[in-house]
């Protein structure tokens, strides 16, 4: 059975650009676990990362190179403008060093 960061998940999206800007959770105590859904968010109309998106997949990479996490799942559509915001979290945490 997979286990899902959850505890995890709402902190960090305070810390992350999509509230008002917190302290980024302490993960010096987290357990490794199997996957870590990073939730999307608008990209900027041209279909560039937004601050938000950034910062998400910047804390994504930052979790996985810690060695927190196996496997990471993006997530996020069309919903404002026709970039799918899954697919940019993916390119982004491609080109930061994680496997496709």
């Amino acid at each position: 059975m997979m286990r899902v960061v959850l505890p995890l998940l709402i902190p960090a999206l305070m810390a992350l650009g999509c509230a008002k800007r917190v302290a980024a959770p302490d993960l010096s105590q987290a357990a490794t676990v199997d996957v870590l859904l990073v939730p999307g968010c608008p990209t900027r109309g041209n279909g560039t990362l937004s601050k938000c998106l950034w910062f998400r997949a910047t804390w994504a990479h930052e979790v996985w190179k810690q060695g927190h996490v196996r496997r990471i799942v993006t997530s996020g559509g069309a919903v404002y403008n026709p970039y799918v915001e899954a697919l940019s979290l993916k390119r982004a945490l491609v080109a930061l060093g994680i496997p496709a």
